[in-house]
């Protein structure tokens, strides 16, 4: 009897083991694939568009994005969980989630549309470019369909079609790269490309889940959501505002070219951003699980993704580091040689990137949003202030220094202010010395063998 119960609980620990291998498996190569097809058609793009071009490009890129934690309003994490343990009122919190962000997206993009704060620029190009770009936030309420599938790690049809739409409208820009359309064009296309992602969220969930017309609006769960997202609202705001205040810092204090070179560097430094994202979004469901027996196996589950994040960022850091020149001059030419230094200093905020997705998590399990909004402000804060200081001075190797110290103020060094939040500082000071740790554990593993 009792080896029948030790049996099932191994098959249901393998059974579990599986599923969340599968997950992840198919959302990282989602991730591959588009950042392959993004690398390829976003190098042909900044060749094909110069450093000026590219840099007006990117900064309505970053104006829009500025935007996105209002629309998103703080909930795709919380989105996670409470769909994980409520998921037999799946229909009423998808609804009234989604209601929510679309509302506010219709009123963020008719804002800027209407606004005249872009009268400010006067080339009518560049604001054409914000303009559409802006667009795209219509989309986003179509992704708390990615936050169904992610809580209940099942993440295969949804990427398999997001890839399949991803690769249709990647084959649109290639064809105008070859036209040479206008920048104008490819500020079209972004808004596009949101659109097929919601198209593709949609078509499967259609195909697995039902209509979502079943969808319904439920005022007790808007209260609900809210409660526990206002402050994940200025917590992401902050954070968008460390991430991409400095694209459009270059552009207002140096200019649209430095701003080129600079997101030449930083696009590829922030291409592998996706690994800690995709490998965190995965296992949520597992940490929550393992929160729910108990501290011992939750914070060595914690322990080990920081770990192991670290040892990833840290390698990955050191590569780039010595390999940045070559990658450039391959990929953009030499007319983006100004890039290559900006690249080898913030390729090592991936350290700190890669160690907030835990924190991120933990934040969310633990219900101390209060801390997400504390950490992200102090880095906001940080980086507008170094910014301002060093861009002048440095252009854009002094937004990349910036973006260094940033980072570890508001993924590390603040942790360590707050008893609530100093034992996730604790994981991750053992997380730098993890290499020790590792070279330790080995030599005393042969010692006793």
């Amino acid at each position: 009897m009792r080896g029948s119960k030790i049996e099932k609980k191994k098959n249901f620990f393998n059974g579990r083991l599986k599923k969340y291998t599968f997950h992840t498996f198919w959302m990282v190569l989602e991730k591959v694939i588009r950042l392959t097809i993004n690398l390829f058609v976003g190098v042909w793009l900044a060749r094909y568009l110069g450093p000026s071009d590219f840099g007006v490009l990117n900064f309505g890129i970053a104006i829009t994005t500025i935007f996105l934690p209002l629309v998103n309003f703080g909930l795709q994490g919380i989105l996670v969980k409470e769909l994980f343990i409520n998921f037999k009122i799946k229909n009423k919190i998808l609804g009234t989630a989604f209601f929510l962000k679309l509302g506010i997206s219709l009123i963020v993009v008719f804002g800027i549309w209407v606004s005249g704060f872009f009268d400010i620029y006067s080339d009518d190009v560049e604001k054409k470019v914000v303009l559409f770009i802006a667009l795209s936030l219509f989309f986003q309420p179509f992704l708390v369909i990615d936050s169904w599938y992610e809580s209940q790690a099942n993440a295969k049809k949804a990427s398999i079609f997001k890839s399949l739409f991803f690769v249709a409208i990647s084959i649109v820009k290639v064809i105008f790269i070859l036209k040479e359309y206008s920048i104008v064009s490819f500020a079209i296309i972004y808004g596009v490309e949101a659109a097929f992602i919601a198209i593709a969220l949609s078509i499967t969930y259609l195909r697995s889940e039902g209509s979502l017309l079943h969808w319904r609006f439920d005022f007790d769960i808007l209260k609900s959501l809210t409660k526990k997202s206002w402050l994940l609202v200025f917590s992401s705001f902050s954070a968008v505002i460390y991430v991409k205040i400095d694209q459009i810092m270059i552009a207002s204090m140096i200019s649209e070219e430095e701003l080129g070179f600079y997101s030449a560097a930083v696009r590829l430094s922030e291409a592998w951003y996706f690994i800690p994202l995709i490998i965190s979004n995965a296992l949520f469901p597992a940490i929550l699980g393992a929160k729910q027996k108990g501290n011992n196996k939750y914070f060595f589950m914690l322990q080990q993704l920081s770990d192991g994040f670290f040892l990833i960022s840290f390698l990955l850091a050191i590569v780039v580091t010595f390999m940045a020149n070559y990658i450039i001059i391959t990929l953009f030419g030499k007319e983006y040689n100004s890039s290559v230094i900006i690249l080898q200093i913030h390729i090592w905020a991936a350290i700190f990137v890669f160690l907030r997705t835990v924190l991120s998590k933990w934040l969310i399990s633990e219900d101390k949003y209060r801390f997400s909004l504390i950490s992200q402000l102090s880095g906001a804060l940080t980086n507008v202030l170094l910014n301002y200081i060093l861009i002048p001075l440095y252009g854009g190797v002094g937004a990349a220094i910036a973006t260094i110290i940033s980072y570890s103020v508001t993924s590390f060094f603040v942790l360590g202010l707050f008893r609530q939040t100093r034992p996730m500082f604790l994981i991750f000071v053992k997380s730098f010395i993890a290499p020790i740790r590792l070279l330790y554990n080995y030599e005393n593993f042969f010692k006793k063998n």
